[in-house]
């Protein structure tokens, strides 16, 4: 079994826990080299302003959930809307910087700079936006940035 590595939760550096986790693995028949995997919060957009703008809507659900307040996600009008108290602004501040939001060429360089520090083997994106056709644009956008294309689906 590989080791994963929330980056997108965690201030602590991925690199000792991928070195540590590399120190101690055994090879088995089923996992014959160790594997890390790098999980990071991604929103991708068009522009990086879009993406930003986007982006908010997980940074307010993210301050009230860490503030006691019910979580939700809401609408990036609604939350750009919403008044935060110092703290709940003081939680986005030091959270949004773990998350990697941008156009696709920001996304992009910004994830391989995180994989080559960390020294990770995979990436695993989550991406939270509120309308899931723009998260599935957001995913589209990572992977053409990326070069991946899509597989065939088997009928």
């Amino acid at each position: 079994m590989g080791y994963a590595f929330a980056a997108h939760f965690s201030h602590t550096p991925a690199a000792p826990a991928f070195e540590a986790y590399r120190y101690g693995f055994k090879p088995s028949e089923a996992m014959p080299e160790p594997c890390t995997i790098l999980g990071v919060s991604v929103v991708c957009a068009p522009t990086d302003e879009e993406a930003q703008y986007l982006s908010y809507s997980r940074a307010v659900q993210w301050a009230l959930f860490t503030t006691g307040e019910q979580r939700r996600l809401m609408s990036p009008e609604d939350a750009h809307a919403r008044v935060l108290t110092s703290q709940q602004q003081s939680v986005i501040d030091h959270q949004s910087t773990l998350w990697i939001v941008g156009s696709p060429q920001t996304v992009r360089d910004t994830i391989a700079e995180k994989v080559e520090s960390a020294g990770a083997d995979e990436v695993i994106i989550t991406t939270t936006v509120h309308s899931y056709e723009l998260r599935r644009r957001s995913y589209q956008l990572i992977a053409e940035a990326f070069g991946l294309v899509p597989r065939a689906v088997a009928a």
